[in-house]
């Protein structure tokens, strides 16, 4: 008898854990907060004399403004007017610009990481051009 009883409690008690450690998994630790851009801000992604990746972020830091690539393949960096930046700190553009004469297919994805730093891919892709993903990191200037 004394051996079913203890058989019990341990029952009860390896139960009782394992409840603890689903709860605590369920729950798990708050959210951090998502970056937000210093408003009114200039970010570039800059190498000794040519900077890739440059934009600006609108007064009230919402948007992304005047965002531009310098790729090889363009004859000039076509620049994307105007992104909303989401709760999160992403922003991206998904469609076809037209730089020269040129139509070139844009798709870009990022998001802001901390108050100065952004990070993301851009891909341009036209009929005599391709850039794959470029990877950037852009800094608050």
């Amino acid at each position: 008898m004394l051996s079913s009883s203890s058989g019990s409690v341990r029952a009860r008690i390896i139960l009782a854990l394992a409840v603890a450690v689903a709860s605590a998994s369920l729950v798990g630790a708050p959210a951090a907060a998502a970056a937000k851009p210093q408003r009114g801000g200039h970010y570039s992604d800059c190498t000794s004399a040519l900077c890739a990746v440059c934009f600006a972020v609108s007064r009230d830091g919402r948007f992304v403004r005047g965002f531009s690539v310098y790729a090889r393949c363009t004859p000039a960096p076509p620049a994307i007017r105007r992104m909303r930046i989401a709760a999160s700190g992403a922003f991206g553009y998904r469609g076809t610009m037209r730089v020269g004469k040129q139509r070139v297919r844009v798709e870009l994805s990022a998001r802001f990481v901390s108050r100065r730093l952004a990070k993301g891919t851009v891909r341009y892709r036209g009929k005599r051009c391709d850039t794959r993903r470029l990877p950037f990191r852009a800094t608050l200037d």
